[in-house]
């Protein structure tokens, strides 16, 4: 009878467990991942940015372009070059 109980109990929380990294969006493949880079060591790249905790927020909305962006884009050939009278 305790076995069974016992049984019961794990297999509810497997369950839970299944429905959370549902919910989460989480792969076997990231949990694969996450636990190679815990095995590294702390002055590793990979590990760094997995640890990394970023300081404030982002804006919302579009970047603002850059004029370097654009120098680019018109170096390629797809961006809006100005014509002759400059705008």
């Amino acid at each position: 009878m305790a076995g069974e109980k016992r049984f019961i109990n794990i297999y509810i929380f497997l369950a839970q467990m299944k429905c959370l990294t549902h919910l989460l969006g989480i792969t076997k493949l990231d949990k694969e991942k996450n636990q190679h880079v815990q095995r590294m060591d702390t002055n590793r790249l990979p590990k760094q940015g997995v640890q990394y905790k970023s300081k404030g927020r982002r804006k919302t909305g579009r970047p603002r372009k850059r004029q370097r962006d654009q120098l680019h884009l018109e170096d390629q050939g797809t961006g809006n070059t100005p014509n002759a009278s400059g705008t």
